[in-house]
């Protein structure tokens, strides 16, 4: 955030993000819809955000747009909601807000480190939806959030959502966290799902390691799961060039009937620049889809797995301000 600028006995703070990729390579099978993140080479904007924030005494109001993730091609509203922050204890908002279920949900798009989201968090849920909710929180080490959110304005029911982070240990640059959410849908047209989640995320200064791991249950429907490993890395921090790796890989079954498990690996190798605001990256995605076609009687195939080319390459680069 800017400093904060003062008008009217208001506190204004001003965020952006902007940076643009370029997919060098794309497997000749990569498909969207299969939920693999890029289907063609080319260029593309991405993060693209702006926020403010405005405070007032213990009333805030937020707003915040960003470039779609999901409907990628124009900016979407991420946040606009309003509350009350009452202390260190509660924070009470209704609005649009980030829908916060694994571990990643905590984070926007341009604070990732990889700059896709793990599967299951792009296969389930809304990135955002609309509704109220409570944030409690003890001293960093405690906090629970707490929400029911409308995906859409013709949702039959909200998403009834809890997160709960507890930090065990922090003691200087090293930190341990444990976390968990449980989300709960009762539709009547989409039948119920629900999905729970648990994840250890272990810091030492720039370095991180995080795991988690998620299942869902949902009616009618095939039942999703994963386990979700990540790694960062960073080097000469203190530099004005500082370079770094971040690694992730991911296991997950149910993203498609044919599929017994996906594997996903995923690297990205940036430097970053202008004291940390500007980063340039090359970023990889390795995916191995397990199983078999499934064929009828008499019929002859040369090759039954469902594996696909849809490996990535891409070049990027960022500022924050």
């Amino acid at each position: 955030m800017t400093p904060a600028l003062e008008a009217g006995g208001w506190k204004l703070e001003i965020e952006a993000a902007a940076g643009a990729r370029a997919a060098i390579y794309v497997g000749d099978e990569a498909d969207t819809l299969a939920l693999d993140p890029v289907a063609t080479e080319g260029v593309t904007v991405f993060p693209a955000a702006l926020g403010a924030q405005a405070t007032r005494g213990p009333w805030f109001a937020e707003l915040r747009v960003e470039e779609g993730t999901v409907h990628a091609g124009g900016l979407e509203l991420g946040e606009a909601r309003v509350g009350a922050d009452l202390g260190d204890l509660i924070d009470l908002w209704v609005g649009r807000d980030d829908v916060l279920f694994t571990i990643d949900r905590a984070e926007e798009p341009e604070q990732l480190s990889i700059g896709v989201r793990p599967a299951l968090s792009r296969a389930w849920l809304p990135a955002h939806a609309t509704g109220l909710g409570a944030s409690l929180g003890a001293a960093g080490r405690a906090s629970l959030d707490l929400a029911a959110q409308y995906a859409s304005s013709t949702a039959d029911a909200p998403h009834l959502l809890a997160r709960g982070r507890v930090v065990p240990l922090a003691r200087g640059a090293a930190s341990l966290a444990v976390g968990g959410g449980v989300a709960y849908l009762p539709s009547p047209s989409l039948g119920t799902q629900l999905g729970y989640t648990l994840d250890v995320d272990a810091r030492h200064g720039e370095q991180r390691l995080c795991v988690g791991y998620t299942a869902i249950e949902r009616e009618g429907l095939s039942s999703l799961g994963g386990v979700v490993i990540g790694l960062d890395a960073r080097f000469l921090p203190a530099r004005a060039l500082s370079p770094g790796v971040a690694l992730r890989g991911e296991r997950v079954t149910g993203l498609d009937p044919a599929e017994d498990a996906r594997w996903l690996a995923s690297t990205r190798l940036g430097l970053r620049f202008l004291d940390r605001k500007g980063e340039a990256y090359v970023e990889a995605l390795h995916a191995t889809e397990e199983g078999e076609v499934a064929t009828g009687a008499g019929v002859v195939v040369l090759d039954d797995r469902v594996e696909r080319a849809n490996d990535v390459i891409q070049l990027g680069l960022a500022f924050r301000l």
